[in-house]
């Protein structure tokens, strides 16, 4: 059994992945087309505005210094968006987000790769090459997505969480001074997946699937729980205590970050589709 965890997933505490699902081809299409436009209009004013302080210059320096504003509003700007946001003007409008393949947040050698190549297949050529790879790859890329190892995500999803699990009364006690940090995401996972599936199974199964993870966990668990212990009290015990754990360990540092700047910092984040 295997949960196929990604390294760089995002795991909750109570071992739910968390993974951004990407862009269609169309709202891709409106994101770009607004970059576009901004990018022509930075442009012709950093153009403009130069030419105007810039008339006693020679011609060829004149037109190399044009060059450079050409480059820094075609490659530079939207590399210094996405490098600083994850997003581009066009992608904060429609809600996108650049993201590595794993889900994870897209380093500045990525993105930069990504808009080198996007002057070849989008405006040098009309952005015909982008809008072929688009429609024959899932998720949708274009060329320096493949190239760069990212691809688009959708931001604004509402986030789903399956019910969180119960903690057995009579474990409660011994949850709160197990040692549960050591647990691997993977296994996590697995378990809490098993549980919220435990009704397709039949009963001799069942137990034997909840044994078998029981084992598992325990490995990494101490001390063991109190004799008598049932496999499916265990792994509900487990999990309830982890999750109870990453929920204090969030609050103290919204807590923490309320006393330092006055207000809740780190809004702006993508808001994500949880895969059970």
């Amino acid at each position: 059994m295997r949960s196929g965890l990604p390294k760089d997933d995002l795991v909750t505490g109570e071992a739910v992945v968390v993974a951004l699902p990407f862009a269609g081809l169309a709202i891709r299409a409106l994101s770009g087309a607004v970059d576009m436009f901004v990018h022509l209009l930075l442009t012709v004013g950093l153009t403009f505005g130069f030419v105007r302080v810039a008339g006693g210059l020679d011609d060829a320096l004149v037109t190399s210094f044009s060059l450079l504003i050409t480059v820094f509003c075609l490659v530079g700007f939207p590399v210094i968006c996405e490098s600083l946001t994850g997003r581009t003007v066009g992608k904060k409008l429609t809600g996108l987000r650049t993201v590595r393949n794993d889900g994870g947040p897209a380093d500045p050698r990525r993105i930069v790769t990504r808009h080198l190549i996007g002057v070849v297949e989008i405006w040098l050529t009309g952005g015909v090459p982008a809008l072929i790879t688009g429609l024959l790859t899932e998720p949708t890329r274009r060329l320096g997505d493949i190239a760069a190892g990212t691809y688009v995500a959708r931001d604004r999803v509402r986030l789903e969480l399956p019910p969180p699990p119960e903690m057995p009364a009579p474990l409660q006690a011994w949850a709160r001074i197990a040692d549960l940090g050591r647990i691997p995401d993977e296994l996590a996972i697995l378990v809490r997946t098993t549980m919220a599936q435990q009704a397709d199974f039949t009963g001799a199964s069942g137990e034997r699937i909840e044994q078998m993870l029981a084992s598992r966990v325990a490995e990494h668990v101490s001390p063991d729980p109190p004799r008598g212990t049932t496999a499916r009290a265990f792994l509900q015990a487990v999990m309830a205590e982890r999750r109870r754990r990453e929920t204090d360990r969030l609050e103290g540092q919204q807590t923490r970050r309320r006393r330092l700047f006055g207000g809740v910092a780190g809004t702006d984040r993508p808001t994500a589709q949880v895969s059970p």
